[in-house]
């Protein structure tokens, strides 16, 4: 996806009505890294720094063979432990095109793992999102955040 098409579609989101909050990425603060994401993503996180992140579509997760799963890689995250990332809060939130919350009662599924010896982790979320046959385009937003609330990472992409 171009730029052009990422702006249109945020713009899309921004101008309904209840949704916009939750749509799009919180203002940027001092502390505040964007992330280089893959073409038509975009994120950021506070506290935190990412090496790279891969994104890819899913469709063959035995847990529910029914959806499709927006797959996000999280390589080379510093400035949290392993446990830290396993202990904060993680919400995802689904869009339609026309900027309307889709609710899906789906597993969120998540992997985290971490050499011993240093503070690099890796983490890897699968998200539901809507159904294998379902060929409509959905923003999905993930956002983390440490049990303190002092450290975060946002993710969103349309799909």
């Amino acid at each position: 996806m171009n730029k052009l098409l990422v702006i249109a579609l945020t713009t899309l989101i921004l101008n309904t009505k209840a949704t916009a909050q939750l749509n799009v990425l919180p203002p940027k603060i001092a502390t505040t890294n964007v992330l280089k994401t893959p073409v038509g993503a975009t994120a950021q996180a506070n506290g935190l720094k990412c090496n790279a992140i891969k994104i890819s579509l899913d469709t063959t997760i035995k847990v529910n063979p029914n959806y499709a799963y927006l797959s996000v890689d999280f390589a080379g995250i510093t400035g949290a432990i392993q446990t830290e990332i396993l202990e904060g809060t993680n919400t995802v939130w689904v869009f339609d095109k026309a900027g309307k919350q889709v609710l899906l009662k789906e597993k969120f599924l998540k992997k985290v793992s971490a050499a011993m010896g240093d503070n690099v982790v890796n983490m890897l979320t699968k998200i539901a999102f809507r159904l294998k046959k379902d060929k409509n385009i959905y923003t999905i937003r993930y956002r983390w955040e440490s049990k303190d609330k002092r450290k975060n990472l946002d993710f969103l992409t349309t799909m």
